[in-house]
């Protein structure tokens, strides 16, 4: 049976954070439309219990085990059982505004290619909001190319974004790569966008913390991603795209 969202969640020894990002996947008011989807890619914690509890509770949770690949793997898996119209990911160490479905659900209805949102970034010292624009509107697809390829206004990570099923066709996660993996699968999809529609709310809410991967970056890691940021230039201008080597994450 077809849903209309599915919520994807890559877990790895996460059990500090899970009851939070787990609350608030559950005050949402889901109806039969959503389904959750959370891969626990070998946690050696107690991440496998905790998600195998919640997963036994609300009947829209499915929750899979696998052995160990990395977190692009798990990414992989989740969109091998994702029957929605449209993929939302969601980090396990982060969690969703309470408003979260309430906010989304209409704005689905309308069809569009893509529906982004803002964010809060938080750590136990301070919050701050991240705010695209000060009113949700429209945004054309030779904005979006643009945007995305300067990355000032618009990030490549997925947990703000919502994207139509239809767009991934094709689309799989490298498993060589552990960081930046949303920015790399990103490249391919936005040549495909055709209309989005920015919602000015802050319906995302994202732990800084110091065993985050973007924490423990070292020199091929910086390398990786310069590479990354090269052939989404190359990639955008091949599809017939005006866009400067000016890309930044």
């Amino acid at each position: 049976m077809q849903k209309k969202l599915s919520v994807m969640i890559p877990v790895y020894n996460m059990e500090k954070y899970l009851h939070t990002c787990f609350s608030a996947l559950i005050k949402q008011k889901w109806d039969q439309q959503v389904e959750i989807i959370v891969i626990d890619d070998g946690s050696t914690d107690g991440s496998r219990d905790i998600c195998e509890k919640y997963a036994a509770v609300y009947s829209y949770i499915k929750f899979i085990h696998k052995e160990n690949g990395g977190v692009s793997s798990a990414r992989n898996m989740a969109l091998k059982y994702a029957c929605g119209e449209y993929f939302y990911w969601v980090d396990p160490d982060d969690y969703i505004a309470d408003d979260f479905w309430e906010k989304v659900e209409p704005i689905l209805d309308k069809g569009y290619d893509l529906i982004f949102f803002d964010l809060v970034t938080f750590s136990d010292c301070y919050a701050r909001k991240h705010h695209f624009a000060d009113m949700s509107q429209n945004v054309d697809r030779n904005t979006l190319v643009r945007l995305f390829c300067d990355g000032v206004k618009m990030a490549s990570h997925l947990h703000t974004k919502i994207l139509k099923k239809s767009l991934w066709e094709g689309i799989s996660f490298s498993e060589n790569i552990s960081l930046c993996e949303d920015y790399a699968v990103l490249t391919y999809i936005v040549p495909k966008l055709k209309n989005a529609f920015y919602l000015h709310e802050s319906l995302y809410k994202y732990r800084q913390h110091e065993g985050s991967i973007c924490h423990n970056i070292g020199v091929q890691d910086l390398r990786n991603v310069y590479k990354l940021v090269n052939e989404r230039y190359i990639y955008f201008t091949k599809c017939g795209f005006c866009v400067n080597n000016t890309g930044i994450l």
